[in-house]
């Protein structure tokens, strides 16, 4: 069985294209994931991109579509809605099965985290809407990461709910000891995930604890939120007390997490956060690390989640400070509980046979 993931993704080995749904669905067929903006590499998932990169998008319709042809999937795996069109084009033509997998609140991420004016965010929008609705009756499955999301789509769609829990083959070595003042965060830095929270909670937290670190992993999605971030840091003169960490291949996260004490999910209260579970906690928690995370509905409604997480008010910097300040001072060794879940319960291969059971069902 012939499978192909579209994406657009500039990350090489993305974690849930790749590590997660292309390594899993390699067990039961042959996986291309098609991409037009890095190069070809060898092995099963196989990555097929152009000779070069591929910036206008007319020209980028143009180049999945010959992929497609020229590869005939018997499934087309699409995590963004603008794809969705494409694999439709393809279905009109031959047998295929289309799976969506959304991975996120489309509609509050575009209102409340692009960077664009607001009006091109509302044309982009009703673009989003309009294309999940015209193509609907083409999509046989959708993949859903949390409990909004199964909600939303499960009233129009067939569903199969898959959390975006870590490999346990990737993090299961990985244990923190707990023994130092570090925090870490990892994702994208951007204001709304709370990273300025963070650099001002560096700050104060410094004066009882001298050597506290702060490791930033991830990216800016926003150069002047960069800039700002950094020159704070300097202004603050915490300058030894932040590192910003480049992003790097997903198989080096459980290293640099389990170097760190605790693990923090600093998100902020809007519409967005309130819908979809941020994946770092699940990889704190496989890592053993102490967890601080804003009181955010997705996260508090997790399995027994007050045993394994502490929770403060949603940017509110004082009581930030004032949580991860308890937790330093108890001396806590690693996170029992959550690590006690990420093995039984909060991995990926716990359930990675409903996927493959539920692909190899759309094509019988």
């Amino acid at each position: 069985m012939r499978i192909c993931i579209l994406t657009h993704n500039n990350t090489l080995n993305d974690d849930r294209l790749y590590y997660k749904l292309g390594r899993s669905l390699a067990k039961i067929g042959e996986i291309y994931i098609l991409n037009p903006t890095l190069v070809n590499e060898e092995g099963n998932p196989k990555h097929v991109a152009a000779q070069k990169s591929i910036k206008k998008r007319k020209e980028k319709v143009k180049w999945f579509v010959q992929k497609l042809n020229n590869l005939k999937p018997k499934i087309i795996i699409v995590n963004h809605p603008f794809f969705l069109p494409i694999a439709s084009s393809y279905k009109k033509y031959n047998e295929v099965k289309i799976v969506y997998d959304p991975a996120e609140d489309w509609g509050n991420m575009i209102k409340e985290l692009s960077s664009f004016f607001w009006l091109k965010n509302w044309i982009i929008l009703l673009c989003v809407k309009w294309i999940e609705c015209i193509h609907s009756k083409n999509i046989d499955l959708v993949i859903t990461t949390d409990n909004w999301l199964e909600s939303f789509y499960s009233k129009k769609f067939k569903t199969l709910q898959l959390f975006n829990y870590p490999n346990y083959s990737m993090f299961n070595n990985y244990i923190s000891k707990c023994n130092n003042h570090s925090l870490v965060y990892h994702g994208q830095l951007i204001k709304e995930r709370g990273i300025f929270d963070l650099i001002h909670a560096t700050y104060l937290l410094k004066n009882k604890f001298s050597d506290i670190t702060l490791n930033l992993i991830g990216w800016f999605t926003k150069y002047d939120e960069e800039v700002e971030a950094k020159r704070l840091v300097n202004t603050l003169d915490i300058s030894q007390h932040v590192n910003f960490i480049n992003p790097v291949d997903h198989t080096q996260i459980p290293k640099l997490i389990s170097r760190n004490s605790i693990g923090v999910v600093p998100l902020h209260n809007i519409r967005k956060f309130q819908h979809n579970i941020p994946t770092k906690v699940f990889e704190y928690a496989a890592c053993g690390l102490q967890i601080m995370s804003s009181n955010l509905a997705p996260t508090k409604q997790l399995k027994n989640s007050d045993k394994w997480c502490t929770f403060y008010e949603a940017g509110n910097i004082d009581s930030l400070v004032e949580s991860i300040s308890n937790i330093l001072e108890a001396n806590n060794t690693f996170n029992s509980e959550g690590r006690d879940l990420f093995e039984k319960e909060f991995n990926w291969e716990t359930q990675e046979e409903s996927l493959l059971e539920m692909v190899k069902g759309l094509v019988q």
